[in-house]
C-alpha cells in the first residue's frame, strides 16, 4: 500500500506543502498546495501561521502517513566540519564538543545534527546543524498544538545539498541553487506601507528632477 508522505514549510509569506507517494519501488509526486498567510499586524504572526494551518488540516490538505519539515535557516548555524573518520557512531560521540567550540552557549543549551557532505579516505566532511533547546521544543510545541507529528525535521541549507545531489551536471556545465523567498530573516513589511514609501521616493525624485 503507497505510503502519504507530505512535506511542509513554513515561510514568512506562505504555507507550502507537497505531497508523495511512496511504494516498494518508486517515488511519485502527487500535487503541491500553497496557503498565504494573512498579513494582518494586529494578529501576532505565530497566531495567523496557527490559523492557516488549522484551515489546511480541516480542509484534508495534510492528511499524511508520514510529514516532514523543517527548520527556518534563520534559527540554524551551520559549521563545516572535518571529521578524521567516517564512522557514525564515532561522530556522533564528538559532534557535540566540536560544535560547542564554536558557539558562545554550551551543549546542554543546543540541539544538534549533522549531515555528511563529502567522503574520503581518510574521513570526511559534515555540515553540523545547531539550534537552541528553547527553539526547538518551543517548534515542537506548536506543531504538537496541531497534532502534527514529524517523523523528519531538516534544515533550508541541508535541503539544499540533498537536491543539488539528486543531479549530476556535465563537466562543461555549472549548477546554482538561488533560495527565492520574500525574507531569510524576519517577517516581511507590510505591503501598504511598501507602497507608500515607495509612493514617496518617487515624488521625492520627481522633485529633484524639476530642481535640475
Amino acid at each position: 500500500m503507497p505510503q502519504k508522505i507530505v512535506g511542509l514549510d513554513i515561510g514568512t509569506y506562505s504555507i507550502k506543502v507537497a505531497v508523495i507517494e511512496s511504494t516498494f519501488r518508486n517515488y511519485e509526486f502527487v500535487e503541491f498546495n500553497e496557503r498565504l498567510i494573512p498579513r494582518d499586524p494586529e494578529v501576532d504572526f505565530k497566531d495567523r501561521v496557527f490559523e492557516t494551518l488549522q484551515s489546511m488540516i480541516e480542509e484534508g490538505i495534510l492528511q499524511h502517513d508520514v510529514i516532514v519539515t523543517s527548520i527556518p535557516g534563520e534559527k540554524i548555524t551551520n559549521k563545516l566540519l572535518d571529521m578524521p573518520f567516517k564512522d557514525n557512531k564515532k561522530i556522533d560521540q564528538i559532534l557535540g564538543f566540536e560544535v560547542e567550540n564554536h558557539l558562545p552557549i554550551s551543549q546542554d543549551q543546543i540541539v544538534y545534527d549533522y549531515y555528511v557532505t563529502q567522503q574520503r579516505d581518510d574521513g570526511c566532511q559534515v555540515m553540523s546543524m545547531v539550534t537552541t533547546t528553547e527553539f526547538f521544543e518551543t517548534f515542537l510545541d506548536f506543531l504538537e498544538n496541531l497534532k502534527l507529528d514529524p517523523r523528519i525535521i531538516t534544515s533550508d541549507p541541508v535541503s539544499y545539498l540533498s537536491l543539488d545531489h539528486l543531479t549530476v551536471p556535465s563537466q562543461d556545465e555549472a549548477e546554482v541553487i538561488f533560495p527565492f523567498g520574500w525574507t531569510l530573516a524576519e517577517e516581511p513589511e507590510d505591503e501598504e506601507f511598501d507602497d507608500e514609501f515607495e509612493g514617496e521616493e518617487d515624488d521625492e525624485k520627481e522633485e529633484e528632477k524639476k530642481e535640475v
